[in-house]
């Protein structure tokens, strides 16, 4: 009923209030999630059941899409940084594999598909700055790969 913001801190188990309720809230809103791009720390805010408070919450650990199904360890990616052409050698051949190239503020720049093969050869159509290369392949094997443009 107080219409304030929430900040808690995950302890390893459960999540406690840091502080005293913080500003004003107004009218209905959704689930948000944001990540600190200097940490890869995610955050989210999300409205409390029926009393218009918010609540926002710092995951307690690192998030990493590489550390959970990797591709290979034999991956290699150049150059990078690249002025736009970019060589994946995969390390292992895959029946199909996916890329998605995002740039830094999560707009998907283009989606490839390719059959048979260990080596991707493929261009970063954009500005210079910060993409991400997510690679997926029909086994559920996947990794993210960051890449400068210059």
């Amino acid at each position: 009923s107080t219409n304030a913001f929430a900040v808690q801190k995950f302890n390893g188990t459960s999540w406690s209030q840091v502080g005293s309720n913080l500003g004003s809230t107004g009218g209905d809103a959704g689930v948000s999630l944001t990540f600190n791009p200097s940490t890869t720390e995610a955050y989210v805010a999300y409205p409390d059941a029926g009393t218009n408070e918010f609540t926002i919450q710092k995951f307690g650990t690192t998030l990493s899409i590489s550390n959970l199904n990797n591709i290979d360890s034999n991956l290699f990616v150049f150059p990078n940084p690249t002025n736009s052409e970019l060589n994946i050698q995969l390390g292992n051949s895959y029946n199909a594999i996916t890329i998605k190239t995002i740039n830094s503020i999560g707009k998907i720049i283009s989606i490839q598909s390719f059959k048979n093969t260990d080596v991707i050869n493929t261009t970063i159509k954009g500005d210079r700055g910060l993409y991400f290369i997510e690679l997926s392949t029909e086994v559920g094997s996947y990794e993210t790969i960051k890449i400068i443009k210059i």
